[in-house]
């Protein structure tokens, strides 16, 4: 059987922040402003710790200074955390998708052959082949210079648009959309 396409997806550090944000990975709240978050925790203890001294017949005139203090801190924080939070989300993504490079067993370069046949395609990499039906495929996504395939649960397939072998993107596209049965 003669592949209708054929494709060449190259392991790299830019390939791994896209399946990051092609999945929709993002950081939590408490990452994006993990100052901020401690700054509050620490005024809730002071809080906690002027209600039992209040409660005791003891009040000090420095807590209302600490809060104030505390309070243009947090706002502080926050700012300074929301300006750099797209600096900081980048070089984030940077070490998920190289943790992620390693984990998959990938190196950079490592490259990474896809043949579409009519029923199911191969992947093969080194010594691995990989067969998957289009039956599997949940989603299909374009993007400027990947196309991402979702097989199943959690595999991901990138298809990098100018590394086409045999065959071009656009009809890819549609060969894709015909052959998945569960659309």
């Amino acid at each position: 059987m003669e592949a209708r396409f054929c494709t060449v997806t190259r392991s790299s550090g830019e390939l791994f922040r896209e399946i990051l944000k092609y999945e929709g990975w993002k950081p939590n709240f408490a990452r994006r402003y993990c100052v901020t978050c401690c700054i509050l925790v620490i005024i809730l203890i002071a809080a906690i710790q002027t209600l039992m001294a209040a409660a005791g017949g003891v009040v000090s005139g420095q807590s209302g200074v600490f809060f104030i203090f505390s309070a243009c801190m947090a706002v502080l924080a926050f700012i300074v955390e929301w300006r750099t939070l797209n600096q900081r989300m980048e070089r984030v993504i940077g070490i998920r998708s190289a943790k992620r490079m390693r984990q998959a067993g990938k190196r950079q370069g490592d490259k990474e052959e896809i043949y579409w046949y009519d029923d199911h395609c191969e992947i093969v990499e080194e010594d691995i082949t990989s067969r998957y039906s289009y039956t599997g495929i949940r989603k299909i996504k374009e993007e400027e210079k990947y196309i991402f395939l979702t097989f199943g649960g959690k595999v991901t397939v990138a298809i990098d648009k100018d590394e086409f072998r045999k065959g071009k993107p656009e009809k890819f596209i549609k060969f894709i959309e015909d052959a998945r049965v569960d659309k």
